[in-house]
């Protein structure tokens, strides 16, 4: 009997730690959950002022965001690294592709700064390609 009255003690005892333990994750899971949007949200305001302001491309605001995505674990660094595929320019060499998406790969999931390693090969704008072009016609016709 004494076994039994022992047992049946432990056993609530430990359903009562259990269901602590519940709530307590639970509670854990909603912070950490309200403070990955947060950081999407800031991360696509500041990206997006970054854009209007001049200082950054829409190429390089995506980059910047697939980095946020990646450092919160929303998406993983080989679904960033397919979107940032997209970004590149089309006149690479495969070769040089594939180098850029494995140094892409293994910025993202170092957490490093991709930006600045895939920078020279994204995509212009139409406004920087009509930028270059005006620009090269000015320095033709200029004596």
């Amino acid at each position: 009997m004494r076994n039994d009255e022992e047992r049946s003690e432990n056993l609530r005892a430990l359903h009562k730690t259990l269901t602590d333990l519940r709530s307590y994750i639970g509670v854990a899971k909603s912070e950490i959950g309200a403070y990955r949007h947060y950081n999407q949200d800031e991360a696509y305001v500041k990206a997006r002022v970054a854009v209007v302001d001049g200082t950054a491309t829409p190429q390089e605001a995506v980059v910047e965001l697939l980095r946020v995505g990646v450092t919160d674990k929303s998406m993983s660094p080989d679904f960033a690294v397919e979107q940032l595929a997209k970004l590149l320019r089309q006149d690479l060499p495969v070769s040089r592709r594939i180098e850029i998406r494995e140094t892409a790969k293994a910025a993202f999931e170092a957490g490093d700064d991709v930006l600045s390693k895939v920078r020279p090969f994204l995509k212009e704008t139409p406004q920087e390609g009509t930028a270059k072009l005006r620009a090269s016609k000015t320095i033709a016709v200029t004596p």
